[in-house]
């Protein structure tokens, strides 16, 4: 009987994906971020959620500072040249904070920032 792990699959979508975004081929890319909110305004205790796009070359990691203290870091270990998703932050007091993500890269890094009313 064959057995196929996780672990394998996983290589195979890994191998398929890089062979799709080989910086051999498509160059080196340009480091950029950008950040959105759902909401420019929220309320105390209320779940607010930034989304990032970044790309570069041999991503590193997206760093999302709330203006409060707390920091966020998503790790992506320097393999893939586009990355997307979300994170999700709740402050403790009302407030205007600026939010910033940066993007951290092989080829360097950049930043954007928005900000955010708690009320």
């Amino acid at each position: 009987m064959r057995r196929t792990t996780f672990f394998a699959g996983l290589l195979v979508v890994s191998t398929v994906a890089a062979g799709c975004l080989d910086d051999s081929i498509t160059g080196i890319r340009p480091v950029t971020i950008s950040i959105a909110a759902e909401s420019e305004t929220a309320a105390v205790g209320e779940l607010v959620t930034v989304t990032y796009s970044a790309t570069g070359t041999g991503l590193i990691s997206v760093i999302v500072d709330w203006g409060d203290g707390v920091i966020d870091t998503v790790p992506f270990g320097g393999a893939p040249v586009e990355a997307a998703g979300g994170v999700e932050h709740t402050y403790s007091d009302a407030g205007s904070y600026d939010i910033t993500g940066t993007v951290n890269a092989q080829n360097g890094t950049a930043s954007s920032g928005i900000a955010i009313q708690i009320s």
